[in-house]
């Protein structure tokens, strides 16, 4: 996530959906990096974003991609990956190492590791067009979960906002923690049915 647009709405979004998701302990990636040493301002940055989403920090600090996603590999906790616009499904590598996303090439083995077989993993996501229309922006999010599940995970969606295009994605190895965290937002958010996939 950008810094600058640390405490909007989005924030809040992304707190009390972990929490209706399970009551258990998250952490979270915020997918931050910046290649100055010791910034002054980030240490500050990062304790703020720990306190606003009541979570721990598991960030990679390496500017080498593979390392950088590491720590969201070693997580034993259910996770937040906190990327600024979301999981990028397109073919290729032309983005490769771009904080702003995280690849599917990239999410999969993440939620694929030993470390994580019973653990969730959130991604915030709002990499749509905005000029779609409804029918289109909700097959787009269809398309991202069949890809996701294709790779023998099991994972459900919320539509948060529909204008701006936010969407939250959960997945795990397990089915049962997947149907389970869908189920008890569910009722807890009392949110309509559309809202879910």
């Amino acid at each position: 996530m950008k810094p600058t647009f640390f405490g909007d709405s989005h924030d809040m979004a992304k707190r009390q959906i972990m929490h209706w998701l399970t009551d258990e302990r998250w952490y979270a990636h915020p997918m931050w990096y910046n290649e100055r040493p010791e910034p002054a301002w980030a240490h500050p940055f990062l304790q703020r974003y720990e306190a606003a989403l009541n979570v721990d920090i598991v960030a990679g600090e390496s500017p080498v991609r593979a390392q950088f996603l590491a720590a969201a590999q070693a997580c034993e906790e259910h996770l937040l990956l906190d990327p600024d616009t979301g999981l990028w499904t397109g073919v290729g590598n032309a983005r490769n190492g771009n904080v702003e996303h995280v690849t599917l090439h990239e999410f999969i083995p993440i939620l694929n590791h030993p470390n994580r077989q019973n653990r969730l993993t959130l991604l915030y996501d709002q990499g749509y067009s905005r000029g779609q229309t409804k029918a289109n922006f909700r097959q787009r999010i269809e398309d991202k979960l069949q890809r996701i599940r294709d790779a023998n995970v099991h994972a459900g969606a919320y539509i948060a906002h529909s204008a701006s295009k936010v969407v939250f994605i959960w997945a795990s190895q397990n089915g049962g923690l997947v149907a389970q965290a869908t189920q008890r937002m569910q009722q807890q958010s009392s949110f309509p049915a559309w809202r879910f996939l």
